[in-house]
């Protein structure tokens, strides 16, 4: 299903996708159960050495601990009706789910990209100040998280479109043409 955005609507509101959420947390839950299948078979003593044994328990406890925390996540975002992102004249708002939002006013951000982590494509959002945003957030763990996210990608913050209803190029297609829009007001007022 394509879903298209109207890029000169006032704001623009894009839900989350509960088929997507769905298919996430069920990709999750089986990630789980091969986690406990591992775990199982590398606890049976039959034709095992230690060393693989312990190589199939960490396995399998890393598989249900990581995969574990993605269900919770994505059963928490499958119950929350918040838009994923908000688009308007001010800025972006973006919910990522189980965390606070994040709310970038257009005046802040200096481009986005499309950056590639495996076969998941994001937006990055790159910043006029980013050593400032970071250093504004609250939170050891965030501040990190952002930081790491720089130095890998050159943006601190990035948008998961994999969430949210509509496809990749659309949304980012929406983003920059409404960055474009602002940047090009606003050197209109400076001139006027």
């Amino acid at each position: 299903m394509k879903v298209d955005y109207d890029v000169n609507a006032g704001s623009i509101a894009i839900p989350q996708s509960k088929t997507k959420l769905a298919l996430l947390l069920l990709l999750s839950l089986t990630f789980v159960a091969l986690g406990l299948w591992i775990i199982q078979n590398a606890s049976s003593p039959e034709n095992l050495d230690n060393w693989h044994r312990w190589k199939g328990l960490i396995a399998g406890f890393s598989s249900i601990i990581f995969f574990g925390g993605c269900s919770l996540a994505f059963l928490f975002m499958l119950f929350n009706n918040n838009p994923g992102l908000i688009v308007d004249d001010k800025g972006i708002t973006i919910n990522p789910g189980i965390f606070s939002n994040r709310f970038i006013p257009w005046n802040q951000v200096e481009k986005f990209s499309i950056q590639q982590v495996l076969q998941t494509k994001l937006i990055g959002v790159h910043l006029k100040n980013p050593e400032e945003y970071i250093e504004q957030q609250k939170g050891a763990w965030i501040k990190r998280t952002l930081k790491l996210n720089y130095k890998n990608f050159g943006a601190p913050l990035s948008i998961a479109t994999n969430n949210l209803k509509g496809n990749f190029d659309t949304i980012y297609s929406l983003l920059t043409s409404r960055l474009s829009s602002y940047t090009l007001n606003a050197k209109t007022n400076v001139i006027e």
